[in-house]
């Protein structure tokens, strides 16, 4: 078939197998590129999801830190209501004035304005208090 093989041949004789085998190539080259494009949105959507999966993460990192701000603060103003309460306690065992212009009653008034300002800067109020 070849122009070396010694044999010879019309090229309208050749025409249909060249036609067949350029029907072959085109249809490879459709089932590369829908493979290609099958893979590279397969690609797509992995990044889709890890993008999602980390933004997941991010908000929930953020939640927890929220969380243990508002537990250290909570903790704290019950720290301060517990120091107060017992400064207030020994104060009355040893006969002690606790009015608000005394010193003692300067600890209550301050200790209470204190608790005030930790409890107005907590983020979420439906944890657990000592109101």
């Amino acid at each position: 078939m070849s122009q070396h093989d010694g044999k010879t041949e019309k090229v309208e004789d050749c025409l249909n197998q060249f036609i067949v085998s350029l029907i072959e190539v085109a249809e490879a080259e459709k089932r590369h590129r829908i493979e290609r494009q099958r893979q590279e949105e397969e690609w797509k959507r992995q990044r889709e999801e890890r993008e999602v999966q980390q933004q997941l993460i991010e908000e929930e990192n953020v939640r927890r830190q929220n969380f243990e701000e508002e537990a250290a603060n909570w903790a704290k103003a019950n720290q301060i209501r517990a120091y107060v309460e017992a400064v207030k306690q020994r104060a009355i065992r040893n006969n002690k004035n606790l009015d608000p212009d005394s010193d003692l009653g300067g600890v209550d008034s301050m200790g209470n304005r204190v608790c005030l300002f930790v409890r107005s800067h907590l983020k979420d109020q439906a944890g657990p208090t000592n109101r």
